[in-house]
């Protein structure tokens, strides 16, 4: 099932999964973004394949002040716009009801960490949420700093001979000129995108 390619290496593997979700109105709510990235990891993925990496991109973002107006909408007989203005208004409701528990959420995260709050899904056997939390840039973020130096390297290392830029000041100098290159050389004013004029 699905187009077949080859891999880095010349092996046959299935061709990567792409596909895009639509959002049939402007949102910030959670739960209608889940559940249109569930439609489409549904709807392109094959369930007899496992998946090594997934990617996900959001465009056409904006501030919520900043959102237009939604446009004109034509009225006909056949359709109940009572029911559908309350529809909306559950909708909105809903939506304010998840502002305000994410709002709650962020304020004790800030307060007593990352970890104050999780998902039941965070707890199970392999789930790494709870320590990455505890890292800056995937790295541990309570690792042993480095001794005082310059450049994060230890201060106690031995010293290459007094010079400039960190070279030693008995090497061979080149002639005088600007950003370490010769004089007699043509200037970066003097160049257009790297090339000698």
């Amino acid at each position: 099932k699905g187009t077949v390619g080859l891999d880095y290496y010349g092996r046959p593997c299935p061709k990567h999964a792409h596909g895009t979700g639509n959002l049939d109105k402007w949102t910030s709510s959670t739960q209608r973004i889940m559940n249109c990235m569930m439609d489409l990891y549904d709807r392109i993925t094959d369930p007899d394949l496992l998946v090594r990496r997934v990617s996900i991109a959001a465009v056409n973002l904006s501030k919520e002040k900043e959102i237009p107006p939604e446009a004109p909408e034509q009225l006909d007989l056949f359709t109940d716009y009572e029911a559908i203005e309350r529809q909306r208004a559950a909708e909105a409701a809903a939506e304010e009801k998840e502002r305000r528990m994410q709002k709650a959420t962020l304020l004790l995260q800030e307060k007593f960490g990352k970890n104050a709050i999780l998902k039941g899904m965070n707890l199970e056997n392999g789930a790494t949420t709870i320590l990455r939390n505890g890292q800056i840039g995937g790295h541990a973020a309570d690792q042993p700093k480095a001794k005082a130096g310059t450049g994060g390297h230890a201060a106690d290392r031995p010293k290459t001979k007094a010079g400039t830029g960190g070279h030693a000041a008995d090497q061979p100098k080149t002639k005088a000129g600007i950003g370490g290159h010769a004089a007699d050389q043509p200037k970066a004013e003097d160049r257009i995108g790297g090339d000698v004029h």
